[in-house]
């Protein structure tokens, strides 16, 4: 079983980088990064895909375009935050962001 779930991703990682596709993983906290921020909007602004973090503070973005990506993270009561990343085809980029 393990050897098919192993094929499944390499096969999916291996569409993606044909495709020029990556995705974007990360936390989202407060300013002191140390409370996690459950329901913080993660927005891609080319192609407005948007993750909402779950009571972790984690989201994930998949199938976003490779190259330069700029991040509009958002949570009530603090400023927006804009962060830019670098996607790879077939690739994960982490992203964790402190609010404030």
């Amino acid at each position: 079983m393990a050897t098919t779930w192993a094929s499944i991703l390499a096969l999916g990682a291996t569409t993606w980088a044909q495709t020029g596709l990556g995705s974007i993983t990360g936390r989202v906290t407060d300013p002191a990064g140390v409370q996690n921020l459950a329901g913080a909007q993660v927005t891609v602004e080319s192609t407005g895909q948007t993750a909402t973090t779950s009571r972790q503070g984690r989201y994930v973005l998949a199938g976003v375009p490779a190259g330069s990506q700029d991040l509009i993270i958002r949570f009530l009561g603090y400023p927006d935050a804009i962060r830019t990343v670098t996607v790879d085809a077939g690739g994960s980029v982490g992203l964790d962001v402190s609010m404030g």
